[in-house]
């Protein structure tokens, strides 16, 4: 099996596992997506965030079994450049609202780990576009072995990002604890003297 083939079953599945997360809470989705101002009210936002499970479902079921594997990877990377847009504008207007990208797994993540997930998914996904054109002419076929291999390393790759962020936010926490302790003890020892 190919790297490449690992790469796209890969791909395919965190587009499955996304949509079904976004399918789980789409009118949370529809709220961040009118929260970065994509769009002007939150009834468009969940209509935008419905075309978006439409489309994610669609890539990961196509990128395994569609006959125009070449055009769909080409989508892939055209759909993970729009979750880098989208997170980028989210980071740079300082919005902290989660994307709740992958359902309830991601409520609280941090958005720039948002984006360096997406960041993640866009730069695998073009290079299967970019093999899919420019050498292999079209991509392998998965086995039932890569398949389940894929599914577990994508339900991986949906955790991770999200432990990344409560591990920053507990270092924060710890951080701003011993800044309290600090002030405490300063305190005490004014005010004993």
């Amino acid at each position: 099996m190919s790297l490449i083939a690992v790469m796209t079953t890969f791909t395919a599945t965190i587009f499955v596992i996304s949509a079904l997360g976004k399918l789980s809470s789409w009118s949370v989705v529809g709220t961040y997506i009118a929260s970065i101002g994509a769009v002007r009210r939150s009834s468009i936002g969940r209509a935008t965030a419905a075309i978006l499970i439409a489309a994610e479902l669609a890539v990961g079921a196509m990128l395994l079994y569609s006959p125009t594997r070449q055009f769909v990877a080409v989508a892939a990377a055209v759909l993970g450049l729009l979750f880098v847009i989208v997170h980028g504008i989210a980071v740079r207007r300082g919005i902290r609202q989660p994307c709740r990208c992958f359902g309830s797994i991601d409520a609280h993540l941090n958005p720039t780990i948002a984006l360096l997930r997406a960041i993640v998914l866009w730069g695998i996904a073009t290079v299967i576009a970019y093999r899919a054109w420019a050498v292999d002419n079209g991509l392998m076929q998965p086995t039932a072995y890569s398949l389940a291999s894929d599914a577990m390393a994508a339900g991986t790759y949906a955790i991770a990002f999200p432990l990344m962020s409560h591990a920053l936010n507990a270092l924060k926490r710890a951080q701003d604890l011993r800044v309290a302790q600090l002030t405490f003890s300063r305190r005490l020892a004014i005010h004993r003297d």
